[in-house]
């Protein structure tokens, strides 16, 4: 059924408009549910956004510390960490950025 129907269009009979009507209402209550679904995708989705937002200050601050205790010392196991600290945040980032696209 169309959203609107012109009065010419609505019909005479009682019980024909009453099947209008419970439609009608049962479309709207679809399109609630439709809307709340989508309401909650993107609330999780700014909620991963903020959770990517804390992570990447965390893993860029963890990056400074291991570069300060690196300076004058060339230890592999410093290096191999703050290799995998770069690997996820460049993750994130490409994360942050996919998910941004969705919610456009």
């Amino acid at each position: 059924m169309t959203a609107m129907l012109k009065r010419a269009q609505l019909p005479d009979n009682i019980d024909a408009l009453k099947a209008l009507l419970s439609a009608q209402g049962a479309q709207i209550a679809a399109l609630k549910e439709e809307n709340q679904a989508w309401r909650q995708e993107r609330d999780a989705l700014h909620q991963q956004k903020h959770d990517d937002k804390r992570e990447i200050v965390r893993l860029s601050l963890l990056l400074d510390k291991l570069r300060r205790m690196l300076f004058g010392q060339k230890s592999e196991k410093l290096i191999h960490q703050i290799d995998q600290l770069q690997l996820e945040l460049e993750e994130l980032h490409i994360n942050q950025g996919e998910r941004a696209q969705k919610v456009e």
